[in-house]
Parts: C-alpha cells; sequence; structure tokens
C-alpha cells in the first residue's frame, strides 16, 4: 500500500498490510508478499485478533532478518483517481493499491502481539489496543488405517502384508498446557527479538475466552513497544523529501 498523496510522487511512503486472523497458511502468504514488495525494509501494519502462535513465530522471524518495522494500526485504500494513470496502470501492476493509515480502533491480541515483537520498532498510539490471554494449543493424533493379509495357524494369526490405506488427522481437545518445551521456544523467542522476559507474563493475566488489554506504561515497561507514535506517521509524503528519506520511503519512475 502506498500513501495517497500524489505530489509526493514518484518517492512515497509505502507499507505492508496485514489485517485479520493468523492461520496455517499466513506466513506463506505473508513471504509471496515479502517477496513482491523487494528489498525495501517496509513498515509492517497489522491488524489482528490473533490465531495461530508457530505461524506468528514463523513471520515474526521473517519480519525481523528484513530488519523491519511493525506498527499496530488500520489501513484502508482507495480508488485510483480518473485519469491517474500512475495509480491506475503502473501501481496496479506492481499490485500496489493507494490508502490511508489510522490508529483509531486498531488492535493487536493474541498471536499478535508475537508479530508485533518482531519489529525493530515496534510502535502502537496509546488509543491502539494490544491484548494478551492464555495460549491454547490443541494436540494432534494420526489415525492410520491398514489393509492386512494373513493366515489363521493352530487359531493365531499370521501376517503375510500390511499396507496404509488411508491417515487422519484428529485434533484433540483444546488445553492451556504448552507443549514440552514450547514455553522455553517462546522466552528464547522474546529475547531474541529485546523485548522484556516479563512479557509473556501477561499472557496468564486472562483466560482464552477473554483479553487482557495492556496499559500504555506496561507495554513500554515490556518493550513490546519502542514508540507510542501513531502510524499515520509514517505516511507523510514529508519523511520521503530532502537527501535523507525514510526507510518506508519507495521510488517508482513513472
Amino acid at each position: 500500500m502506498r500513501a495517497n498523496k500524489p505530489e509526493c510522487e514518484p518517492n512515497c511512503p509505502q507499507w505492508i498490510y496485514a489485517e485479520g486472523d493468523i492461520v496455517a497458511g499466513s506466513a506463506a502468504k505473508f513471504n509471496k508478499v515479502l517477496r513482491l514488495a523487494g528489498k525495501a525494509p517496509l513498515l509492517l501494519v497489522i491488524q489482528s485478533r490473533g490465531g495461530d502462535v508457530r505461524s506468528a513465530l514463523t513471520m515474526g522471524k521473517a519480519i525481523r532478518a528484513r530488519k523491519m518495522n511493525v506498527a499496530v494500526g488500520y489501513a484502508f485504500s482507495i480508488a485510483c483517481p480518473v485519469g491517474d494513470k500512475f495509480c491506475s496502470e503502473i501501481l496496479k501492476s506492481k499490485q500496489i493499491s493507494r490508502g490511508f493509515l489510522s490508529s483509531q480502533a486498531s488492535f493487536c491480541a493474541s498471536a499478535c502481539p508475537l508479530i508485533l515483537a518482531a519489529g525493530v520498532e515496534r510502535i502502537a498510539a496509546v488509543e491502539s489496543i494490544i491484548g494478551t490471554h492464555q495460549i491454547i494449543t490443541k494436540p494432534l493424533f494420526q489415525k492410520v488405517f491398514y489393509r492386512e493379509k494373513y493366515l489363521m495357524v493352530r487359531g493365531r494369526k499370521q501376517i503375510l502384508s500390511r499396507t496404509i490405506t488411508k491417515r487422519e488427522i484428529i485434533t484433540g481437545k483444546a488445553t492451556t498446557k504448552l507443549p514440552s518445551g514450547f514455553e522455553t521456544e517462546l522466552e528464547r523467542y522474546v529475547k531474541s527479538m529485546g523485548v522484556g522476559d516479563d512479557f509473556l507474563d501477561y499472557y496468564g493475566k486472562a483466560p482464552p475466552s477473554s483479553v487482557y488489554k495492556m496499559s500504555a506504561a506496561e507495554r513500554l515497561k515490556t518493550k513490546i513497544i519502542t514508540s507510542q507514535q501513531s502510524p499515520e506517521f509514517y505516511a507523510r509524503p514529508t519523511i520521503c523529501a530532502g537527501t535523507l528519506p525514510a526507510a518506508n520511503c519507495v521510488l517508482i519512475k513513472p
């Protein structure tokens, strides 16, 4: 997404916007967008109520590898004005839309803060919500079906061959008990991102059916955020002016 300010062209602020639940395929989709974005360390603006923790960790590692900043925010795109060929042709060919950023009604909860943690700069305005609750896991079991050939010898079954005919994945009952080693994995992850060790404690402050909303002081104390700047700041055309444009400014020649 690119700032809706044609006057800053050909060098305008640009960002990646991620919205919705974090599911098993989210990391793969995110990596596809990163490839489209090229090498520029764009700002990631995220709005999510959470979801799959392991997918969040995978996305987080990709974010830190590219030294991206992450902000909690809301974005919406707008249609290209009539006659604006730069927008309707060049930007469209690059799968880029024009849009706005806002901190109003923005939130990042459950697994989402683990993605936020990956930002070199972790940004959330005071009015944004960062929420946590107990992590739940669902154990997976594999049920295997066989076709057997056997003989009965003196009343006992003697198997001649066994062939797998089908496998089924069965999901077990959700539990707040983490798998062996997973808590250590989470601790290593947040520590590697520069977030305080006490951040994970906030995941125990609400049951899975609720959300604990971290205060502004708690966010800063745990270092889950490093800035209370509104994301709108990073979409201002003026940040791309002068000899030292911001990192999320992208030059696209007409």
